[in-house]
């Protein structure tokens, strides 16, 4: 039977005795951020879950703190600002695209919202750095959208990304 400190360790740092999840962060951008034909990142402001386990962030930079393979799976709340627009989003990775991460968005009207998820997956090492990036055909082509809260209904952020990191036992 396992001493009491062994059953602290294993609830305080699961990755170092079962294996399995080792890193979640949920955050999100909670402002306006208009995107143009130019590569721009998405900045997120807000921690909504974690950081628990080896990853944290600051401003649009998303550092990995051990070896694994990381989910990211990405909700954008797109206004789209111009007719016959395709947005773009990707990653980087230490500041190279991850391959197979870009995602397009086509749009035929003028002020529709999107929510379309799209993931990508990664195999990383600690020390790396996540950005997500985005951009349009058209000059000021669409808008990440944030909505504010009115009444019972809650704010709408323009962004949320969620990542999960999964590795063996270290």
């Amino acid at each position: 039977m396992p001493h009491s400190e062994e059953i602290s360790a294993r609830l305080f740092r699961p990755e170092q005795w079962f294996g399995g999840l080792i890193a979640v962060l949920v955050c999100s951008a909670n402002v306006d951020q208009p995107l143009t034909n130019a590569a721009a990142v998405i900045n997120f402001d807000t921690n909504n879950v974690g950081p628990f386990g080896h990853i944290s962030r600051a401003g649009p930079d998303i550092t990995i703190g051990v070896t694994g393979f990381y989910a990211f799976s990405m909700q954008p709340q797109l206004l789209q600002n111009a007719a016959a627009n395709i947005t773009t989003f990707w990653a980087l990775k230490n500041g190279v695209a991850v391959p197979g991460s870009a995602y397009r968005y086509s749009s035929t009207g003028n002020n529709d919202t999107l929510v379309q998820p799209w993931s990508v997956t990664a195999s990383l090492v600690r020390g790396d750095v996540i950005r997500f990036m985005a951009q349009t055909t058209a000059v000021n082509g669409s808008t990440l959208d944030f909505t504010a809260a009115a009444g019972a209904i809650p704010s709408s952020p323009a962004c949320i990304i969620d990542i999960r990191g999964f590795g063996p036992r270290a």
